[in-house]
């Protein structure tokens, strides 16, 4: 016999048509669930892992989950209600975190948000009309001496994920246009600037790299061949060969200069 929750529990889940969650999804619900002390602990991890999927998670899913795991509807739906970086709503394939923490506030995270919105017509949380892109603000990225700092996720079976730093307003264009153009290398790496190191460690000519992902120190000279870069810490890479894009925008700069 039904309780009267019990009741309301069926009524609910009866009118919503459950996903038919991939395998991929259904194996690592299966697999995580032993690591946890109640199935309970395994529902923000796996309503990732959809949202990741699908971009957001629908009542369809919910009840999928709860079917999945034995987990009540309701409940399922708690934990869905009380994060905010659960998404109850259609969202575009790039998802756009802006970190809104102070730092990056005061570089100008704020602005890229406004410029966004401007240039989409939309608000955070909102779907642009090309369907591409939702954009909204989010707590540190952990990345405060690179700030402004973004994260874009692409959502769907190829989830991928990527962190773009110190970013301008003109590059961001240059990102969101790549995108929307279908470049297959529009988040890759790119020049910010180029600042000369103060208090340089010796006579060389020493500078700061900064591109979207990190600053680098780096030593510059002229060769035979033009301008040889020298990488100060090990962290840029083979940069020349693997991203040739980003070395000739820095040997372009460094000319110029």
């Amino acid at each position: 016999k039904l309780t009267r929750q019990g009741k309301d529990e069926a009524v609910t889940v009866a009118g919503i048509e459950k996903v038919e969650l991939p395998e991929k999804l259904r194996r690592f619900v299966q697999e995580n669930m032993t690591c946890y002390p109640h199935p309970k602990g395994v529902l923000v991890p796996a309503l990732m892992e959809c949202q990741k999927h699908y971009g957001q998670v629908t009542p369809g899913v919910v009840r999928a989950l709860g079917e999945l795991t034995g987990i009540p509807f309701a409940e399922v739906q708690a934990v869905v209600s009380f994060y905010t970086m659960i998404f109850t709503k259609p969202t575009g394939k790039y998802l756009i975190g802006v970190c809104r923490t102070w730092n990056c506030e005061d570089e100008g995270a704020l602005e890229l948000v406004e410029h966004f919105c401007g240039k989409y017509g939309c608000e955070e949380y909102d779907v642009a009309a090309d369907g591409l892109f939702t954009i909204f603000t989010v707590e540190c990225l952990c990345d405060c001496h690179n700030a402004p700092s973004v994260q874009f996720l692409c959502s769907g079976e190829k989830f991928k994920d990527w962190w773009c730093n110190n970013l301008t307003v003109g590059i961001f264009d240059k990102i969101l246009d790549g995108l929307a153009a279908g470049e297959e290398d529009a988040l890759r790496e790119r020049l910010v600037r180029i600042d000369q190191k103060q208090n340089p460690p010796d006579e060389r000519r020493w500078i700061w790299l900064v591109t979207t992902r990190n600053q680098y120190p780096a030593w510059v000279e002229e060769g035979d061949g033009g301008i040889v870069i020298h990488d100060g810490f090990g962290k840029l890479g083979q940069v020349k060969e693997e991203n040739p894009k980003l070395y000739k925008e820095i040997t372009e700069t460094l000319v110029e200069a």
